[in-house]
């Protein structure tokens, strides 16, 4: 059963035949830091591969680019960009 609403990252049975996977957040991680909410600056996704007795489930994470993604936000012209640029962090 796939699931991607949830920011955690999960993989739980559920029942003889079912289990819950969950990458984790797909665009938009997020973590609590000092206090703060800060924006993690890579992607999750799973993949899920048939294998002969069951299936395989891989997680992965894939780091973003901080200084090309603050460059993009600084660049867009957009209000309060500088705010938004520093909300992002290394994950």
């Amino acid at each position: 059963m796939p699931s991607g609403a949830a920011a955690t990252r999960t993989s739980r049975c559920c029942g003889h035949y079912w289990r819950l996977l969950n990458p984790g957040s797909v665009g938009l991680p997020f973590q609590k830091r000092g206090g703060k909410y800060v924006n993690l600056a890579y992607a999750e996704y799973l993949l899920l591969d048939r294998a002969r007795q069951g299936w395989n489930v891989t997680f992965r994470r894939v780091p973003y680019d901080l200084a090309a993604l603050r460059a993009g936000i600084l660049a867009s012209g957009m209000p309060h960009a500088q705010w938004l640029a520093d909300e992002w962090v290394e994950g």
